[in-house]
């Protein structure tokens, strides 16, 4: 079972977040393996094609913006790790901005001002 044809299951969801948060660098670094020893290739665009996947449409509505929490902080975690997705993870961001979510709201517009150009020597 993978995350990408489980999104229904909200713990599996939510786990493969934080990894992806936590690992995605190794995970798209080309030498990640699988159980059966044959090589896992994933770009990052694919990376952030399954969080965006995730955001529009998380396992459980009601808890939506606590999956879409979880994304934003895989998303600023993968900007060091993959940076040539830096403008990509910053739109993704964007879209919390304007939540409902206060919490949300308040951890995007940090996570947006630490990706300004006068912390680029900091990062």
């Amino acid at each position: 079972c993978n995350m990408k044809e489980s999104l229904s299951q909200e713990a599996l969801v939510h786990v493969g977040v934080w990894c992806l948060g936590e690992f995605g660098d190794h995970l798209v670094s080309g030498r990640a393996v699988g159980p059966d020893n044959q090589p896992i290739l994933v770009t990052p665009g694919e990376v952030l094609d399954l969080l965006q996947d995730i955001t529009r449409k998380p396992p459980n509505p009601d808890k939506a913006a606590l999956t879409h929490s979880l994304v934003a902080s895989a998303l600023i975690k993968l900007v060091t790790r993959c940076p040539s997705e830096f403008d990509r993870i910053r739109k993704a961001l964007r879209r919390f901005e304007c939540s409902l979510n206060v919490d949300l709201q308040q951890r995007s517009c940090e996570f947006l001002e630490l990706l300004e150009s006068e912390w680029d020597k900091s990062r």
